[in-house]
């Protein structure tokens, strides 16, 4: 992938968007493929990607960007895998039954503020709301599609490279905005484009 993308930078041709969605398709295509055979591609690219998502929105139309095609191959991979292992879609884990509850009382918070603000107001914080319940799910995708101790401690490898990333990134910027005229101007806005964000998320 990485040949693919500096070739015609390296040749000086740029990289053209016909180009870059042309790529992106093949590659998420044969992910999806490699994917069906086991899983761990997926969930690896999607624990390096999700800390820079902010930074790399990969927007192709309103409301389909990186993170929601991800989420849905990551869907329909778990599907696959269902069926093909003949287990539960919702598999009884450990700490599984009570993010359920949790998730569930998040989503009632919704029918809350239409009894209470009407169906514009709920439809006003439409994507706020569906970033909250997308926490839940990426909890559940995980749970699911991780088949033993050993691929689940590659995915903490995979979510401390994505972490260090981060990391990285933050202090690169730290280090050329130190010593401004005041606190305001010396916030570290990381790849998640806010600092509070950012600072939550380390």
């Amino acid at each position: 992938p990485v040949i693919f993308l500096v070739l015609p930078v390296a040749l000086g041709l740029g990289l053209s968007q016909i180009w870059i969605y042309t790529f992106a398709g093949i590659y998420g295509v044969a992910l999806l493929i490699k994917s069906m055979q086991n899983p761990e591609y997926l969930l690896a690219i999607f624990a390096l990607y999700m800390p820079l998502s902010k930074m790399i929105p990969i927007s192709i139309l309103p409301n389909i960007n990186g993170t929601n095609i991800l989420l849905l191959l990551c869907f329909i991979i778990w599907a696959v895998e269902s069926n093909k292992n003949r287990q539960p879609f919702f598999r009884s884990l450990p700490a599984t039954g009570l993010m359920a509850a949790w998730g569930i009382i998040t989503i009632l918070s919704g029918v809350t503020a239409v009894v209470y603000g009407g169906i514009s107001h709920l439809l006003k914080y439409l994507l706020e709301f569906k970033g909250w319940i997308d926490h839940f799910l990426v909890f559940f995708i995980f749970a699911n599609l991780i088949r033993d101790g050993k691929m689940a401690r590659r995915m903490v490898v995979y979510l401390m490279m994505g972490t260090f990333a981060v990391f990285l990134f933050g202090l690169d910027e730290m280090l050329e905005k130190a010593g401004r005229s005041s606190i305001e101007k010396s916030r570290v806005l990381g790849p998640h484009l806010q600092p509070n964000d950012f600072g939550a998320f380390l």
